[in-house]
């Protein structure tokens, strides 16, 4: 799958270990664990989506069910899709700086407010993901409230659609994570099975 290359999004909260993103148009809705960046110089910020939320920016007009296609709504009430947005939690997962090497680990400063958010392109998909390192802050930084294991599932499908991955890569996740759960053998088991349904 070919990732989007321009900006689509841009910070509206951001702390150390995470940021919101909104995105430009509400129904442009992100890819769950998609690997983001935002660029704010002299360091590029690099996380993956977490979590994702769709609703109304007005607390005074909810969305609500009128039993009607989207079709049918934009031709007769299309102005409640102008209180729609979508937003969704970046946790941020290393970062670079200028021509420095890649550093998994938690960036000086956090992520400036209206920084923009674009996709990651498919080398810094590949030159990001060739070490599990990255596992550390994805397990250690969750905020989302969804398991971790189902966010690591979640990782490995869009890494399956985006770029392709082999056993070998696999397997080398698989013994970094389980060198950091040691003591949950069966938590491990049931990662390992439900991992079959993506292979």
């Amino acid at each position: 799958m070919k990732q989007q290359r321009t900006a689509f999004a841009e910070v509206i909260e951001s702390s150390i270990t995470h940021a919101t993103g909104l995105s430009w148009e509400w129904a442009n809705l992100p890819t769950l664990c998609a690997l983001i960046k935002i660029i704010q110089a002299p360091y590029t910020l690099f996380g993956c989506i977490t979590n994702i939320k769709t609703g109304s920016n007005d607390p005074l007009r909810q969305a609500f069910a009128y039993q009607k296609t989207e079709a049918e709504l934009l031709q007769e009430q299309p102005q409640i899709f102008s209180f729609l947005q979508t937003t969704f939690t970046i946790q941020i997962l290393g970062y670079s700086k200028e021509d420095t090497p890649l550093s998994y680990l938690l960036p000086p400063q956090p992520a400036k407010l209206h920084g923009f958010i674009t996709y990651a392109t498919t080398d810094e998909y590949h030159q990001f993901f060739s070490n599990p390192e990255f596992l550390n802050l994805f397990f250690l930084q969750n905020d989302a409230g969804i398991d971790q294991d189902e966010l690591l599932l979640a990782l490995l499908r869009n890494l399956r659609d985006t770029i392709g991955i082999d056993p070998a890569f696999i397997q080398a996740l698989c013994l970094y994570r389980s060198s950091m759960h040691t003591a949950d053998y069966k938590n491990i088991k049931r990662f390992m099975q439900r991992l079959q349904q993506l292979l």
